[in-house]
């Protein structure tokens, strides 16, 4: 598990990274759930946070990992290496989709 950050300040978890064969990464922000949804941050035609269907996209499989040590993070984004600060502005009250759902964090 890695933490990337925006220019923008947002900071997510990476718990995994997936590329497909038509060279679309996943940043995986949360596991999939009892359905197979999981969050992840695409890049893609465009860079974009969403549910997305593992069950769709694991045919597809050209990479798959959770070592992220030598994984580039996603294009705008930048690991980020201060936990202690991640801690401090992170609330473990909140997952990421329910941001990406209600656009903050409340």
């Amino acid at each position: 598990m890695r933490h990337m950050t925006n220019e923008h300040g947002t900071t997510v978890k990476v718990i995994e990274h997936i590329i497909l064969s038509n060279m679309w990464e996943y940043y995986i922000l949360e596991a999939a759930d009892e359905n197979g949804i999981a969050f992840a941050l695409v890049v893609g035609d465009c860079t974009e946070m969403g549910s997305v269907s593992m069950d769709e996209i694991v045919p597809h499989i050209v990479s798959r990992t959770t070592y992220l040590g030598d994984i580039m993070p996603a294009p705008m984004w930048t690991w980020y290496t201060d936990k202690f600060d991640f801690d401090q502005s992170y609330s473990g009250d909140h997952s990421y989709s329910d941001v990406a759902r209600d656009g903050r964090w409340a």
